[in-house]
């Protein structure tokens, strides 16, 4: 934890330090892609829910793509094992599509792109 929080600091500093948070505040648009390598999963069904562990050499393996535009609006798209999930935001409705549960409106408030995909901070969403 202490080497994360470090290199944190770190990034921070350089951003600061050379300018890059006025730049990195003017980003409207967002567009990213990418592999996954799952170990462990968690399916629920209506009646049921199921783990899997996997060791790292059967682990299964996938893609995603992510597109936000700022302030509320994003779409992204998780394939991984023969399931894909799609899920997004037109900044006034929270959606998501899973094969198990089909189509549906997230419950609660709008919530931001970082806080669906459960990231902590958000330049680790933009890398």
């Amino acid at each position: 934890m202490q080497e994360t929080s470090s290199a944190q600091y770190i990034l921070q500093q350089y951003i600061a330090a050379s300018g890059g948070a006025r730049y990195q505040s003017s980003i409207r648009n967002a567009y990213a892609m990418g592999k996954v390598k799952m170990l462990a999963s968690e399916y629920e069904t209506a009646t049921k829910v199921t783990k899997n562990r996997n060791s790292s050499r059967a682990a299964e393996t996938g893609g995603f793509v992510l597109w936000q535009m700022m302030p509320d609006m994003w779409y992204v798209e998780l394939a991984v094992g023969g399931s894909k999930v799609h899920a997004g935001s037109n900044g006034k409705l929270v959606w998501r599509h899973t094969p198990w549960l089909g189509a549906h409106a997230a419950k609660g408030p709008v919530r931001p792109l970082r806080r669906a995909l459960q990231v902590a901070d958000r330049a680790m969403v933009y890398g």
